[in-house]
This record gives C-alpha cells, sequence and structure tokens, in this order.
C-alpha cells in the first residue's frame, strides 16, 4: 500500500512544488502572483520556515506540507469527512467506532473525531476509513502526515469557517500542528457536527453502519423539523454525498428519518434530481453495535513498523546530534572573528 500511495503522491507533489516556484517567481517579479497573494501575504501567514532550521529539517516539513495537500486532492474527489461528537465519559473512553479512525485533541478531552469514507454507492454501500488510513495511523504517518494531523486541520477550520466548501477557507491561513510546523487549512476536509454521534459508524460490515444524515446542533429526533443548527445541507453539498442514493436510502429506511419535504432545498450538481432531505424524526437513531477493536495491523506489519520507528528516532538524534554540533561550530566562528576585530 505504501508503494502504490507513494507513486499515486509522486506527481501531485512534483506539481505543487512547480507551482510554488511558479508563484515565488510571480511574487519577486512583480510583487504579487497571479491570485493577488503578495510575499507580505506569506510572511504574515507564518506559513515559512524560521531560523535556525537544519535542511533536514526544512525537508521533512516542506515535504510534509506537499504530501498533505496531495492527499486532500485525493480526497477531494472521494466523499471523505470528519464526525466530531461529544464524549462525556473523555474521548479516549469513547469506543461507540473503531478506536484506529478516532483522534483525540488534548484541547478538547470531551470531545471525540472520527474520519470516514463512503466508497461505493448503492443499497449495500458500507462505510469505510479513507483510503490509506492504515497508512497515517502507523508510527510517524505518512510522510509524517498522521490522521491527526488531517483531523486537526479540520476541526480548526470547521471552527473558523464551519462547513464552507475548503477553497473558501484561506489558503494562506495556517495552523500550528503538534511537531511546531505549519499546515495549511486549504486542505480541510468536511466536518459534520453531531453532538450525540448518531453518525458515528463502525466500518465495512452493516451492523453498526451509520451514514450523516444530519449535521449541526439539530436533535436528530426534532419533531417538527426545525431548521435552527442543521447543517445537513451544506455537508452534503461539500462532500458531495448529496449524489449518493444510498445516504438518502439508508436515512430512510434503516434510520427511519423523515424528509422534511417543504423545507427542500436543491443542490448544486444535483443532474439526477434524487437527493432528499432535510432530515427529521429519526426513529432508530443513535443505534450502536458492539465494534471488533482489532489490532489494523498484521504481525509482520507490526515488526515493520517497530524497525521502522526505531529507525526513525535514530535519524532524530543523528540529526538532533548534528545541528548542535552545526551550532557549536558557528558560535566558534563568531568567537574568532570576534577576537580579529
Amino acid at each position: 500500500m505504501r508503494t502504490a500511495f507513494s507513486n499515486l503522491f509522486m506527481n501531485l507533489r512534483l506539481q505543487v512544488l512547480l507551482n510554488s516556484r511558479k508563484i515565488l517567481s510571480e511574487q519577486l517579479a512583480t510583487g504579487k502572483s497571479s491570485d493577488g497573494t503578495t510575499l507580505a501575504d506569506v510572511l504574515e501567514s507564518g506559513n515559512y520556515l524560521r531560523a535556525p532550521v537544519s535542511d533536514d529539517m526544512a525537508f521533512k516539513r516542506v515535504l510534509k506540507q506537499v504530501t498533505a495537500c496531495a492527499i486532500t486532492i485525493i480526497y477531494k474527489l472521494r466523499p471523505v469527512y470528519v464526525v466530531l461528537s461529544d464524549a462525556p465519559n473523555g474521548c479516549h473512553k469513547d469506543d461507540r467506532g473503531p478506536i484506529d479512525l478516532r483522534v483525540c485533541l488534548d484541547a478538547f478531552p470531551n470531545r471525540s473525531a472520527w474520519l470516514y469514507f463512503v466508497p461505493n454507492d448503492g443499497e449495500d454501500s458500507q462505510i469505510d476509513g479513507p483510503p490509506g488510513w492504515k497508512e497515517l495511523v502507523k508510527p510517524g504517518g505518512f510522510y509524517n502526515v498522521t490522521m491527526k494531523d488531517i483531523v486537526e486541520a479540520s476541526w480548526t477550520s470547521y471552527r473558523e469557517h464551519g462547513v464552507a466548501p475548503v477553497e473558501q477557507a484561506g489558503t494562506w491561513s495556517s495552523l500550528k500542528t503538534t511537531d511546531g510546523s505549519t499546515l495549511s487549512r486549504a486542505w480541510a476536509l468536511p466536518v459534520c457536527n453531531n453532538p450525540k454521534g448518531e453518525a458515528i459508524s463502525n466500518i465495512n460490515q452493516k451492523n453498526g453502519r451509520n451514514f450523516p444524515c444530519i449535521c449541526g446542533t439539530s436533535d436528530w429526533h426534532m419533531d417538527p423539523y426545525n431548521p435552527a443548527g442543521d447543517e445537513s445541507h451544506a455537508f452534503h453539498q461539500a462532500t458531495g454525498l448529496f449524489m449518493r442514493k444510498s445516504l438518502f436510502h439508508t436515512c430512510q429506511r434503516d434510520v427511519k428519518c423523515a424528509p422534511a419535504e417543504s423545507a427542500y432545498k436543491p443542490f448544486d450538481g444535483d443532474t439526477d434530481k434524487h437527493s432528499k432531505g432535510p432530515f427529521y424524526r429519526c426513529k432508530n437513531a443513535g443505534k450502536h453495535h458492539e465494534v471488533d477493536q482489532k489490532d489494523v495491523r498484521t504481525k509482520d506489519e507490526k515488526k515493520h513498523d517497530d524497525k521502522e520507528e526505531k529507525k526513525r528516532k535514530k535519524q532524530e538524534k543523528e540529526e538532533e546530534k548534528k545541528r548542535k554540533k552545526q551550532e557549536k561550530e558557528r558560535e566558534e566562528r563568531e568567537k574568532k572573528e570576534k577576537k580579529h576585530v
């Protein structure tokens, strides 16, 4: 899978780097790029590397940014989304879904986030983790991009912009991640705010399959329909789920949601006119089945991951040692220069 992922991102990564070079050239030549961004905008955003930063560290941070953008380009072509729920007993104790797809953030200990993907359409359509998710949960992630990075950026974008299309979230606005680097919020994914967790789902099986029928602060059992707090239309539009017949079929047949036909709002691009909603009075909402929480990795994968983790830690120590040596040499040169003055 890692080889397939690497090949998939290779061309995208090259295109992003070439585009970055083009934008910088435009800024140096004319004072701003074709999209109106100036160097001052970049400096103000914090999307640059501050000294002292070693070459290896700079390369890793740039690679992380580019990889994150590549992942988003792929995910935007598919209905990949984040479910955000309250977790009264604490995020780390929330086992309503597969814990490998759960993300906990220290700043929000009583909320849990889950990353999902609807791979196909039809009556028996399942819910799964997004493409390559097993790579993202491994130690070090995929080229240093982790599931936590994706959710953290998406969560931050949602708090600031709501369920706005990703393009409207501000290309140059940045998010500080736990390793001190920055990630553009331009690659944040749509978030279904779901306080009671009705949309937390099991994966690859019908039992416990829960589609995001309603998003926002609206109660899934509300009757009659109340548009206040309902973000379902914006979410289904942003993810493209409005094109999936399985969403509306499952929400009506299995979850027993009633469509509020009088409040129906058409979706942009809905040429088949099969979308329904918004939903209310979901009689079977909030049902969760016991989830098999087995480690997704085989013994060989665990052995490989442990080896890679040791290798990564060794490299980090060597890089830190190299950085300290370079810093010491620089200080010695400065001392010598001062003596000659």
